[in-house]
């Protein structure tokens, strides 16, 4: 309620002279509500506060001088350099891996290459896994596709691998790769793993394309193993295709086989026998193969080092057995991972698009073998 200047006087007047006599009054009248006392103002809320997280997670594979994995690992055992520069450790865990495998089904100039052999390194892997990673997988031969999405029930991926995986025609290593990227977006960073099985022979031969998908790589921080069908695919070419050819047998004609047929007495154990010099004439042919073992040697250094920069590790198998008992290899690799944190010194807010930080990791005593990814791609940290 409000009063005028003149009636306020007023009011203040009357209870000057009347005194306790107005308050006796007043209480014998019908009670009027008080006009209650305006709020004062408060403070301005503040503005919403953004708590951003500086961590680098860097997967690193630690092993006692016995080449077995050590469950002791502190914090205090490894070094980190980001740069050059050292830093400090916040924390060294195990945490579940993230897995997925990237099954090359196309390979028609491979002989060694078969979707059989692929089918079981992959089993060999998802069965020496730890329990709690998760595993997906994808093929790509006459076209990508993903075989299973990510799971950590490994009986479901075996099922998907021995049902679903099929043999290409061609080779989309490319946008396998792509895809890859694409899909480890959705698990954990930190420990997510490429296993690539594969003769890394890109059937376009775009390279520019190529490189966009190992950048694609790198910027989600992946570990990249690869089992290659380099090395077994051209020991079997050089078998089944030799320039020169020396054999007891002689190389029959039409007419050699109509006579066997007609006078099966002449047996041949029974005649002189001589020795054969054969000459390939399929010059085409042994030109393409030439171009593939190119490729291949050329695949072999450019996943050499995409392995080697992500920290993972490369095999190059001669023989179908070996080729299968890298599948174990490799889950033992990726079994003997810790995930060291660090916040760096030079804040991830200052990182330009795209920038590389270089990060070496060393043991801080002896009796330790470690090794880690070369450098990383430096993001500005969400808000929290």
């Amino acid at each position: 309620m409000h009063l005028r200047l003149h009636q306020l006087v007023r009011v203040v007047f009357v209870g000057i002279i009347v005194g306790s006599a107005a308050f006796s009054c007043v209480s014998q009248t019908t009670p009027v509500a008080p006009t209650p006392a305006p709020t004062p103002p408060g403070p301005e809320p503040p503005d919403q506060i953004k708590v951003f997280t500086e961590e680098v997670l860097v997967p690193v594979f630690v092993f006692d001088r016995n080449g077995r994995f050590d469950p002791t690992l502190g914090t205090g055992d490894l070094l980190v350099f980001e740069d050059g520069v050292l830093q400090k450790n916040t924390s060294v865990r195990r945490v579940p891996s993230s897995v997925l495998l990237l099954l090359d089904t196309g390979g028609a100039l491979n002989p060694a290459m078969n979707t059989n052999t692929t089918r079981e390194i992959a089993l060999r892997l998802v069965s020496n896994l730890r329990p709690g990673d998760q595993i997906a997988a994808m093929q790509f031969g006459t076209r990508v596709e993903m075989i299973q999405d990510w799971t950590t029930e490994t009986d479901q991926v075996g099922r998907s691998l021995k049902t679903r995986l099929s043999s290409g025609h061609h080779v989309h290593l490319t946008d396998a790769m792509m895809a890859a990227a694409e899909q480890l977006k959705a698990v954990p960073a930190g420990s997510r793993h490429v296993v690539l099985i594969t003769d890394g022979v890109e059937a376009s031969g775009d390279r520019t394309r190529l490189t966009e998908a190992v950048t694609r790589l790198l910027a989600e921080n992946a570990t990249v193993h690869v089992i290659s069908y380099t090395s077994i695919g051209r020991k079997a070419m050089g078998k089944r295709n030799p320039l020169v050819r020396v054999t007891l047998d002689k190389p029959k004609s039409a007419s050699d086989v109509a006579n066997e047929l007609m006078y099966p007495s002449l047996n041949p154990l029974n005649q002189k026998r001589r020795i054969y010099v054969v000459l390939d004439t399929d010059i085409a042919m042994r030109r393409n193969n030439k171009r593939y073992e190119e490729a291949t040697r050329e695949s072999e250094i450019w996943l050499t080092s995409l392995a080697d920069e992500t920290g993972g590790v490369i095999s190059l198998p001669t023989t179908r057995d070996e080729m299968i008992r890298q599948g174990e290899v490799v889950a033992h690799e990726i079994d003997a991972q810790y995930v060291l944190a660090y916040t760096p010194k030079r804040p991830l807010q200052s990182a330009t698009d795209g920038e590389y930080r270089r990060i070496k990791v060393i043991p801080s005593h002896g009796g330790l073998t470690v090794h880690s990814r070369r450098g990383y791609v430096a993001r500005p940290p969400r808000d929290q």
